[in-house]
Formats: structure tokens, C-alpha cells, sequence
């Protein structure tokens, strides 16, 4: 009977732990300490990074598998936060969160940044030359720290699945063109910047197959996908 309800209450605490995959609660550890050596990689973004929605969330998200595919020469964090924004106007804004305070006293080597899913939404689209003005103030806030870390800018993923028959707008109310118009941005501050990209959008645009039944969050295979991405752009420099 011990026996039993130990492996009932283990199961219990399972399911639990994956329902919490959703929120991106701040209390949920984000990785193992870095070593003396290691490369920190610090993943920065919104529910997309933490792992939102995958079942088995802490093993199957994005960074989590980029710790795996980098090895043991780097140590892979995840602040990660579902609903956030980059635009500090938004209706969650990542910078008021803190894991945002967190990733910066990381003093990370390197920072993958993958905003502009959120900011899409009706309520927080300001308009394009907003969101680069924003955008930027974050970026900012990463290469000023005194660890100089490479900065790497992630594309918004393509959204999948229409709220409703036909449109722009998506699951959670995601537009499609103003997702277009921050990886445009994203682009454009890249190149200003001189700093690397992944194109998430073109990668996942003719796969929903990659993603859970809302369209919006990556499942298994798609996460896997996005680090591969992500560990393919990272690699020249560092080798």
C-alpha cells in the first residue's frame, strides 16, 4: 500500500508539474549553477522560451534542449515568461518581471532574444516605429551589461490557426501582420547592431505540424527544431 501511493503521489506531483509549464512562475527553477568555465547562455523571451503548453515542459523546452545539444561547456538558463512583451507598454511587460532582473545579473556571455508574439496583440501594437524604439531600449539593457555578451535576436514564430474563419488575427488574439512587421524590425535593429539572427518565423511558417493545438506554442518537435536553429547560430563564433 506504501508502495502504491507513493507512486499515486509521484504521478500527482508529475501532473502538477506539468500543468505549471503554463504560467512560467518565476519560482520554477530556471537551470543548474553555472561552472568555473562554462559559457552562460542566458534565453530571454516570452512563453515560446519558457515551454509553454509542452507536455513535459522542463524537458522538452527550448533551452532546456540547447543545453543538451551545447554539452557541458555551457550552462543554458531559461527566463522565460508567458504573456510578456518587450514593449514596456504593454500589458505584461517582461522588464517588470524578475526574471528580467535575473537574466542580467546572470552577467550571461551570451543572450537569446526572442520577443514580438505578444506585442503583436491588438491591445499592445503601438504602431512599428514604437516597437523599434522599445525594442531597442531592451536590447540595450543586454549589450550594456558588463559582461558584454553576444546578442543574438530571435524572429517571432509564425502563428498558426485562425481565431476564427479568415483574417490576420490568431489564437490569443496574435496579429499575423504585425508578427511580419517585428521580425522586420528585428531585422533591421540586427543589422544596425551588427548582431545575428534566427529567422523563427521562416522556420516554423509551413509546419504547424510543430506546434500544440493553439498554433501559437512550439510542442516537442518544434522546440527541438528551434534549438537546433538556435545552437546552428551560435556555434561559428564559438568554435
Amino acid at each position: 500500500m506504501k508502495k502504491l501511493l507513493a507512486i499515486l503521489g509521484g504521478a500527482a506531483l508529475a501532473a502538477a508539474w506539468g500543468v505549471m509549464g503554463y504560467k512560467g512562475w518565476t519560482w520554477i527553477p530556471i537551470g543548474a549553477p553555472a561552472k568555473e568555465g562554462q559559457i552562460k547562455v542566458a534565453c530571454v523571451g516570452d512563453s515560446i522560451t519558457y515551454g509553454a503548453m509542452i507536455p513535459n515542459w522542463y524537458r522538452y523546452n527550448y533551452p532546456h534542449v540547447l543545453q543538451k545539444l551545447a554539452g557541458s561547456g555551457y550552462c543554458v538558463h531559461n527566463y522565460g515568461m508567458s504573456g510578456r512583451t518587450a514593449m514596456h507598454t504593454g500589458d505584461h511587460p517582461y522588464v517588470r518581471e524578475p526574471r528580467y532582473l535575473r537574466s542580467k545579473a546572470f552577467q550571461p556571455d551570451i543572450v537569446l532574444l526572442k520577443f514580438g508574439t505578444n506585442d503583436s496583440k491588438p491591445q499592445n501594437w503601438l504602431g512599428r516605429e514604437e516597437f523599434k524604439k522599445q525594442y531597442r531600449k531592451l536590447l540595450e539593457s543586454y549589450l550594456n551589461l558588463s559582461s558584454k555578451p553576444r546578442v543574438i535576436l530571435l524572429q517571432p514564430a509564425a502563428p498558426h490557426h485562425l481565431h476564427g474563419e479568415e483574417g490576420d488575427v490568431y489564437t490569443f488574439d496574435i496579429q499575423r501582420s504585425k508578427v511580419l512587421e517585428a521580425g522586420e524590425v528585428i531585422r533591421e535593429l540586427a543589422l544596425e547592431y551588427g548582431l545575428a539572427t534566427v529567422d523563427i518565423f521562416a522556420l516554423t511558417e509551413k509546419h504547424p505540424d510543430w506546434f500544440v493545438d493553439d498554433g501559437i506554442h512550439p510542442n516537442a518537435i518544434g522546440a527541438q527544431k528551434l534549438a537546433e536553429a538556435v545552437w546552428e547560430a551560435i556555434q561559428p563564433s564559438e568554435k
